[in-house]
C-alpha cells in the first residue's frame, strides 16, 4: 500500500508567539488515509501534554497549559498551545523540533563500535532503522502482557528477517534520538514474525512509550 504526506508539498512550519503564551506549529505528517491521520493526531496530542508535565515538573510548576486545539484549513493542519506563563514555550519549542531518530546496532566489541553504553557495552549499526517501522500497538490494543509491539512496513519486516537470522542469539540494541531504549537477544520468532516485542515494566509506561516514538515515526515539528 502507497503512503503519501497528507500535504502534496511540504508545509512551512510556523512559530506564533503572543506575549510568550501562545504558540503554534504547522505538522508535517505522514498518514495512509484519514482514519491513520485521526490517530495520529490522537498519539500526538498526549505525547505533547506528556511533555509539557515533564517540563512542568522540571520547572517545579504545574498546570500551565489552558488549551490545547488542533486546527485544519484546507492542506495545513497546526497544533496551539495557550499557556498560563511564557516559561513553557521555548523550552517545549527545543524538545518538539528535535530530530527523531530511530536506529538498531548490534552488539561488539568496544573497538569496533559506532556507540559505546556505559564504557563497556560496545554497538555498531545495521542497515534497519525508523523508516522501516511502521507503528507501535500497546498491550491494551494486542493483549499481550508486559510488551509494547513493534510492527515494520513489509519491506522492513524482510529486511529484518534477513539481517536478524544470522545474528540468532546476539544482542541487538535499539536507539532512539541517539539514545539506548532496549536490548533484545534475537530469537527465532524475532525472525519469523513481522514484528518484534519489547517488553516494559507496565502499561501505561508502554502506552508512553509507543506515543512517543509513533509520534516521531510520523510527525515533524518546525519553526521555520
Amino acid at each position: 500500500m502507497r503512503t503519501y504526506r497528507i500535504a502534496p508539498f511540504l508545509l512551512t512550519a510556523l512559530l506564533v508567539a503572543c506575549s510568550g503564551k501562545n504558540v503554534s506549529y504547522n505538522l508535517t505528517i505522514e498518514a495512509k488515509d484519514e482514519t491513520e491521520l485521526q490517530r495520529i493526531l490522537a498519539v500526538t496530542t498526549r505525547m505533547v501534554e506528556r511533555r509539557i508535565e515533564a517540563i512542568e515538573y522540571r520547572e517545579g510548576t504545574q498546570d500551565t497549559m489552558e488549551d490545547i486545539t488542533i486546527n485544519r484549513r484546507g492542506e495545513r493542519i497546526q497544533l496551539t498551545l495557550r499557556f498560563t506563563t511564557p516559561v513553557i514555550a521555548p523550552i517545549l519549542t527545543e524538545d518538539l523540533i528535535e530530530p527523531f531518530t530511530m536506529e538498531f546496532m548490534e552488539e561488539c566489541p568496544v573497538e569496533e563500535a559506532d556507540f559505546v553504553v556505559a564504557e563497556t557495552q560496545g554497538y555498531k549499526k545495521i542497515p534497519l532503522s525508523a523508516e522501516d517501522v511502521s507503528w507501535l500497538l500497546t498491550e491494551e490494543e494486542t493483549g499481550t502482557a508486559g510488551a509494547v509491539t513493534m510492527q515494520f512496513t513489509t519491506e522492513g519486516a524482510q529486511k529484518k528477517a534477513e539481517l536478524f537470522e544470522p545474528r540468532m542469539g546476539k544482542n541487538i540494541g535499539i536507539f532512539i534520538r541517539g539514545l539506548p531504549v532496549y536490548r533484545l537477544r534475537v530469537e527465532p520468532n524475532d525472525v519469523e514474525e513481522p514484528f518484534i516485542l519489547i517488553k516494559v515494566p507496565d502499561p501505561e509506561l508502554g502506552t508512553v512509550f509507543a506515543d512517543d516514538v509513533n509520534t516521531g515515526l510520523h510527525v515533524s515539528f518546525s519553526t521555520k
